[in-house]
């Protein structure tokens, strides 16, 4: 039963409810579905924009030379600052290696 609703899915090309569906099957949860269109749509336009360098805040190097604050980041991190109407600059200088 499982295996065809998920072959159907597949052939229908219901891309984003055959995951949903086939994760929902092997963990049990159906309360922790995403939105696949709102995904690949950003994932499209991450790729679209054709950024220099792959980087995320997880990828930071918090060494003690670097002075950056961990907790700080983090809390620019969530974006709250936003629906708020705050400006944030960030300065310092740029070493790459």
């Amino acid at each position: 039963m499982n295996t065809d609703t998920l072959d159907k899915l597949r052939k229908l090309k219901f891309f984003g409810m055959f995951h949903a569906f086939k994760s929902s099957l092997e963990t049990g949860k159906t309360n922790d579905y995403t939105d696949y269109r709102e995904n690949r749509r950003v994932d499209g336009q991450i790729l679209y924009a054709r950024f220099r360098y792959k980087a995320s805040i997880e990828d930071l190097h918090y060494h003690a030379e670097r002075s950056i604050d961990r907790n700080q980041v983090m809390r620019l991190a969530d974006c709250t600052f936003i629906p708020r109407n705050e400006n944030l600059l960030i300065t310092g200088k740029y070493r790459h290696r």
